[in-house]
Formats: structure tokens, C-alpha cells, sequence
């Protein structure tokens, strides 16, 4: 993302290209960076907390759909079929 940012940037973070919603300059080459902190430090705190551990056992588990989840979708059908009636009259 900084090297994008590097490119489309002068040295001295003056704006060079022009952009369809404007042009990239000083202020948007210090966000970026505020950003990329943030995130490296978001990614440090997941590390710690052990999401780096995960398994595929311990992450995906299979949720059969059961009668009830078919009534509550049936259900959900039936309500819209109800109101796309309601708007053609």
C-alpha cells in the first residue's frame, strides 16, 4: 500500500496524480500510515490473544439447517410474497 502511495507521490509527498475524487497529497500519504499502524497493531493484539493457533477443527463447525430454520425461511418467503402483493394493488 505505501509503495502505491510512493509512486503516485512526489518526494516530498506533493501531489502527482490526479485521482477521480481528487488529487493524493500530504494528508493522504499521513493517513495511510496512521492506518497502517493501527492495523499492524490490531494484527500484534489477535497474535497474542492466539487467533494465530486456530485449527481448521477449532474454526469450522457444520450447522445443518433444521425444521425450524426451514419454517423461519418459509416464513420469510411467505411475508415477502405478501408484500410484493400488496404493492402491485
Amino acid at each position: 500500500m505505501l509503495a502505491v502511495l510512493l509512486l503516485l507521490t512526489t518526494p516530498k509527498g506533493d501531489m502527482l496524480v490526479e485521482l477521480p475524487w481528487g488529487y493524493i497529497g500530504s494528508d493522504s500519504v499521513l493517513v495511510a500510515v496512521v492506518t497502517a499502524i493501527r492495523l499492524e497493531a490490531a494484527a500484534i493484539a489477535a497474535e497474542v490473544r492466539g487467533f494465530n493457533l486456530r485449527t481448521h477443527k477449532s474454526g469450522y463447525k457444520r450447522y445443518p439447517m433444521t425444521g425450524t430454520d426451514w419454517a423461519v425461511v418459509a416464513l420469510g418467503v411467505a411475508v415477502l410474497a405478501v408484500a410484493i402483493a400488496l404493492s402491485l394493488i
